[in-house]
């Protein structure tokens, strides 16, 4: 097979991503190992300009982490400088400005290499008109690199918008399930809190001839209210529960606050009684 080549332009130095050591590693190999025609690889037709490898792959023939390498060709697909696509046998990458790098290879280049193989006394002359030809062929490949720079800068901005609304499109969708699952999972805690709910007050009912109906309702009503989070009862976050200790202290506390409250009735029943009476002899006394 003929060697083959790359070139590499001065302005290679201020690329963006030259000062980033595994980025431009890895685009170099990339550059060495693509394949310079058309070729096939177990079956699936291997375009010029494309490397069949696995990242794993990648990893080891440049001694770097799979993560570095993921890392890195991430970097070169965004500023479009490669792609790749994954296939069930391997990964697919595809130098996007390959021409620019390595151009075709012409008759006359071969024919320079046929002479100076047999005779290499003119190995001289028969090198450098082919020299002048690729000066100026080196020029018309760089009128298209620019056109072609230009078109992909273009096609890049369409991307751009694209995906960036396809990123709008797809965070509102999220949104939305996130949403409706939120309302899902909040009817879900309502129905099993009702449930529960029901539960609490059956078992209730055995105590209604101790305790009578209206101490068991309000009992019901406070232990069953439901918590901030609307997914559990009082009773529930309390750290023990014994309903037949609870309705004792509860009713020992009825009758306290019951015996209270007539004393306070009755001590105010005595003071508006004695304010009739002051009235009754105030009024007397006016007469």
């Amino acid at each position: 097979m003929k060697e083959t080549y790359v070139r590499l332009f001065t302005k290679f130095l201020s690329w963006e991503w030259y000062d980033d050591a595994n980025t431009m590693r890895v685009f170099l190999h990339l550059l060495l190992k693509a394949e310079p025609r058309d070729t096939r690889w177990r079956g699936k037709k291997i375009k010029r300009g494309q490397v069949a490898v696995s990242i794993r792959k990648l990893a080891e023939e440049l001694h770097l982490s799979v993560r570095n390498i993921r890392t890195s060709l991430g970097h070169l697909q965004a500023t479009h400088e490669v792609t790749q696509k994954i296939t069930q046998q391997t990964t697919i990458i595809t130098i996007c400005k390959y021409d620019s790098y390595n151009t075709q290879v012409s008759r006359s280049d071969t024919a320079s290499d046929t002479v100076s193989d047999t005779r290499p006394t003119q190995c001289r002359h028969t090198t450098d008109t082919p020299q002048i030809s690729q000066s100026k062929e080196d020029k018309e490949v760089l009128e298209e690199v620019v056109d072609t720079s230009k078109e992909q800068k273009e096609s890049g901005v369409k991307k751009n918008k694209l995906n960036n609304n396809n990123i709008i499109y797809n965070n509102i969708i999220q949104e939305k399930e996130k949403e409706k699952e939120k309302e899902s999972s909040a009817e879900k805690n309502l129905a099993d809190l009702k449930k529960r709910q029901k539960k609490f007050y059956e078992s209730l009912v055995p105590f209604l001839d101790e305790f009578g109906k209206d101490m068991l309702r309000q009992f019901y009503d406070y232990w069953s209210e439901p918590t901030r989070s609307k997914k559990r009862m009082k009773m529930e976050i309390e750290t023990t529960w014994d309903t037949h200790r609870r309705l004792l202290y509860w009713q020992r506390r009825e009758e306290e606050y019951g015996n209270k409250r007539n004393t306070r009735a009755k001590e105010a029943d005595r003071r508006r009684g004695m304010e009739v009476i002051a009235k009754t002899a105030e009024d007397f006394g006016n007469l």
